[in-house]
């Protein structure tokens, strides 16, 4: 399951100029890959990944009204 929450807020600079500042974060979730399929010195499968998805985004942003 994966969710997102973000705010924002403009500023009018001029009646055709806006500046946005934004920020993001999205969570993907949890995830595993499994066990390595390739000979290693040992031969055991020994490896496994496991990763925590997520991404945090700051957005600056400038509109232009023509």
């Amino acid at each position: 399951m994966a969710w997102s929450l973000g705010a924002g807020v403009a500023y009018d600079v001029t009646d055709r100029l806006a500046l946005d500042l934004g920020y993001r974060y999205v969570d993907m979730g949890d995830t595993e890959s499994g066990w390595n399929n390739f000979l290693n010195a040992r031969g055991l499968q020994d490896e496994k990944m496991k990763a925590n998805l997520v991404s945090s985004e700051v957005v600056l942003g400038m509109r232009w009204a023509f």
